[in-house]
């Protein structure tokens, strides 16, 4: 009996292993287009001022302009990642309806209440309260946060803070 259920947690064992590598290799695997397509459907943002926070080598910040509703806007805090985008958006011919800024501090170089949707796997520095300051009313932000994405709208017309 003892020998059957090692067997048996050896056997469930490798199949959660087994599970979960396959889940983080087919995340792990999306095209920036693929990843794109999955926020805009679970945030359910239909148009609007996107920004994107952590922008990196530009991909995602370009895929997320899914079409002409959409004008995208992209932070990062490494100078060498926004030249990388900036470069990338300038060769396909998007530059202006897809944009890169270098992010430095604390506070988002955005007015109040104009944002429809912010994205980021990484806020760094930058607090939700700040976040919630950009989000247009019904604005939504959808932020990766221990490992999972949060989706968190902006209900009222009220000032968030």
């Amino acid at each position: 009996m003892l020998q059957l259920m090692k067997s048996y947690t050896t056997l469930w064992s490798g199949y959660v292993i087994a599970s979960l590598l396959t889940l983080s290799t087919s995340i792990a695997a999306q095209s920036p287009a693929q990843q794109a397509e999955e926020i805009i459907n679970a945030t359910g943002v239909q148009g609007g001022f996107i920004i994107h926070i952590g922008s990196g080598d530009g991909q995602l910040t370009q895929a997320l302009r899914a079409n002409d509703h959409y004008i995208v806007h992209g932070l990062d805090s490494n100078p060498a990642n926004v030249r990388k985008a900036r470069e990338a958006i300038l060769s396909s011919g998007e530059y202006g309806s897809i944009t890169i800024d270098h992010l430095t501090g604390t506070e988002l170089p955005i007015v109040d209440n104009l944002v429809n949707l912010v994205v980021s796997e990484d806020l760094g520095d930058v607090p939700m309260n700040e976040i919630k300051r950009i989000l247009a009313p019904q604005g939504v932000a959808y932020i990766r946060q221990n490992g999972s994405w949060q989706k968190n709208s902006k209900t009222d017309t009220r000032q968030c803070g």
